[in-house]
């Protein structure tokens, strides 16, 4: 929240401050889990002594890989900066480069909110901003998207 609250401008009051869901850092745990039920169940098939020492090599692969992924998940989403105040909506990126996205409420044309199945179940998705031209602003991947959208509305409306 550094980078938001540095770049407030007058009378600027932070209305909404959506949430990154914790379902991205599920990726590499799923795929780690699938991969290893498959070489498992794969293994229990061909019982031979090199085959599992092979399997065994490959699980631990595997556990560093997804080791490695969740923590730059971790380290990815921990830097993602998300807000809509009362002038603007504003999207900040990146660890080392830094990406920044904003745009002002009367620039915005409108907003949607991008869910699949799973978000409905776990109650996430995607609030995506569009405005005048090509210029646009996507909160990726947040807690109860059509609140967002709601409090986001009713800003704009005004």
């Amino acid at each position: 929240m550094n980078y938001i609250q540095s770049t407030l401008i007058k009378d600027e009051k932070i209305v909404v401050l959506p949430k990154i869901h914790p379902i991205v850092y599920w990726n590499p745990i799923l795929c780690s889990g699938i991969l290893v039920f498959l070489l498992l169940t794969t293994g229990t098939i061909v019982a031979s002594q090199e085959i599992w020492d092979v399997l065994k090599l490959t699980l631990f692969f595997i556990f560093i890989v997804a080791i490695f992924w969740y923590v730059l998940n971790k380290l990815y989403y921990k830097n993602v900066e998300m807000a809509v105040t009362n002038k603007r909506v504003v999207t900040k990126t990146g660890i080392i480069s830094v990406h920044t996205e904003e745009l002002q409420w009367n620039r915005i044309e409108s907003i949607e909110v991008r869910q699949g199945i799973l978000g409905r179940l776990l109650n996430y998705g995607d609030v995506y901003f569009s405005g005048t031209g090509s210029s646009s602003v996507l909160f990726c991947c947040v807690v109860n998207p059509w609140d967002t959208k709601a409090k986001s509305a009713e800003i704009l409306s005004r």
